[in-house]
């Protein structure tokens, strides 16, 4: 399943997003992914999951008590639509 909120569960980054529905995607859950991004993100930000539900990458930034999953940190600047190298530290940072 795709994280589709900046609460979902994030398992890593998948490694080919061409399959149809039903077919096995590998993992990324440790080293470098490239990434999808949501949103405007600093080189160093750490990110979660959009929530407009695309599965793409924002920068996270949870209210005050609210933790977000993280997927890991950004590699260098971008904006929405880029793809961007991630390095990918499953952790969750709390607001």
């Amino acid at each position: 399943n795709i994280a589709l909120t900046s609460t979902s569960k994030i398992i890593g980054v998948a490694e080919n997003v061409q399959v149809a529905a039903g077919q096995v995607v590998d993992v990324i859950n440790l080293g470098t992914g490239l990434v999808l991004l949501g949103g405007t993100v600093a080189d160093g930000d750490f990110l979660t999951a959009n929530t407009d539900g695309s599965g793409s990458a924002i920068t996270a930034a949870p209210a005050t008590g609210v933790n977000n999953p993280v997927l890991g940190k950004a590699q260098t600047s971008g904006v929405a639509g880029d793809v961007i190298p991630v390095t990918i530290a499953l952790s969750q940072v709390q607001g």
